[in-house]
């Protein structure tokens, strides 16, 4: 089977992160099995320096990449604001790799602005099936995180987007705001392409679905959890004496919760280890100096592969204290493959990946009320009372991940979605007239 894989950012460490990790996993198993994936990205020099061969081959199909984040009056933001709302390279570029190719399976992922929608009416018009995954809410709001001030924000629920204006929940800006606005009208209230052109939607968490149905959008949803490949984790069970904060250091990640959770802990000796960059981090050192806890926290900046493995899996502990509705972070994933007990914000859809017991020998972590430092303090202390405890959780994390998240389940479950789709692995029926008939969103686990 032939897949064609789009995601706008396909580059080692790109820039949506955990986005772009998860669909490199998704292309390995495919191509384990035997497929031949098919990538379409947005493509530049600094994208070429950072993309594997496999993707850089078909880069004369790519879209041109663009930097959408700014805003301002003239003839280039004018230009870039028809591109998000209808990218007529896009449709041209896919519509001659789709000529070249002849793919069986469009698999859709962070395709917003990029790339955009324009591909979709290519695509049925080769009547190519579509499967999207939902990564994130940007298929119910503009307002990625909807999230406002380190609230949940759902304001524009119901088709309400002249709220972007009003409530500058939009990089700030009415500007932004404005083009939102239009762009969401278009794209779900007018020419609706999403609905019509995409056969199925996946999510890795059954949060967004449930947060899905509350904003009453359309289509078929199926839970699929990521994967991970489980020869590329290797646990240790023997902690060191830190806790660790990694990602993105961005306000909804909430890593100032933890900060003033530390502050709450008489007597701590235990350091905490932020590992990660971003804009959010000079805000971070700041509330760090003035709670006086400069020799609890160190900042490690950004790290990955081995010894980003390394960091995770001799933590005591991972902490994920999101503000946002986080859908399914690879950060727990992640930590449950290297066997590292995780502390979550219960929030979005990150108590789905937690197991907690009342016993916590028998438990992979514990949760606590996002936002809430007084609540993550108890947590934090109670563990380094208990460091007995934490080997036992780490093991639990590891089976955890075994039993649910590897690359093999994961495409177990790919194969299953397949089912309702008009293809099948193996030899490709060569057109695909017949009606997809509406699925109920169900879970594939």
């Amino acid at each position: 089977m032939k897949v064609l894989l789009v995601e706008k950012f396909l580059q080692e460490g790109g820039k949506s992160g955990g986005t772009t990790r998860v669909v490199f996993e998704i292309a390995k198993v495919l191509q384990k099995n035997g497929h031949q994936v098919i990538p379409f990205t947005a493509w530049n020099d600094e994208v070429k320096e950072k993309s594997p061969d496999w993707v850089e081959k078909h880069k004369d199909y790519f879209v041109t990449y663009e930097d959408f984040s700014s805003f301002g009056f003239n003839l280039g933001t004018l230009r870039k604001a028809v591109k998000m709302i209808y990218n007529y390279e896009a449709a041209r570029k896919i519509e001659e790799l789709i000529k070249k190719e002849k793919p069986d399976l469009a698999y859709l992922h962070n395709i917003f602005h990029h790339i955009g929608p324009a591909i979709l009416p290519v695509l049925k018009k080769y009547n190519i099936p579509v499967i999207h995954t939902l990564h994130h809410y940007k298929h119910l709001s503009a307002n990625y995180y909807l999230l406002k001030d380190g609230r949940p924000w759902e304001k524009d629920k119901g088709g309400k987007y002249w709220r972007y204006l009003t409530d500058r929940v939009i990089k700030g800006s009415v500007l932004a705001g404005f083009h939102e606005m239009i762009e969401m009208t278009i794209h779900h209230k007018l020419w609706r392409p999403f609905q019509r052109y995409v056969n199925l939607c996946t999510s890795p968490s059954k949060f967004l679905m449930q947060k899905s149905r509350d904003y009453s959008f359309p289509k078929a949803i199926a839970h699929l959890p990521y994967g991970l490949d489980e020869n590329d984790y290797q646990p240790g069970y023997e902690p060191k004496n830190y806790m660790l904060f990694y990602g993105r250091l961005s306000s909804e990640k909430g890593v100032q919760t933890i900060i003033d959770a530390l502050a709450r802990i008489k007597g701590l000796n235990t350091p905490l280890y932020i590992v990660g960059q971003g804009e959010f981090e000079s805000e971070l050192r700041q509330q760090v100096q003035k709670q006086r806890l400069a020799d609890k926290v160190k900042f490690l900046g950004f790290k990955t592969g081995a010894e980003l493995h390394r960091l995770v899996r001799e933590a005591k502990f991972v902490i994920v204290p999101s503000l946002w509705y986080e859908n399914s972070p690879l950060t727990i994933y992640e930590s449950l493959a290297l066997g590292t007990p995780v502390v979550g914000a219960y929030q979005g859809g990150i108590p789905e990946l937690i197991q907690e017991d009342t016993d916590l020998a028998k438990s992979t972590g514990v949760t606590f009320a996002s936002g809430d430092a007084e609540d993550l303090a108890d947590k934090i202390e109670f563990l380094l009372a208990h460091p007995e405890l934490l080997p036992a959780m780490g093991q639990n994390a590891r089976r955890y991940f075994e039993d649910n998240f590897t690359l093999d389940k994961y495409y177990e479950r790919f194969l299953r979605l397949l089912d309702v789709l008009p293809v099948r692995v193996g030899e490709r029926e060569p057109h695909y007239p017949q009606k997809l008939e509406p699925v109920e969103n169900k879970s594939l686990t």
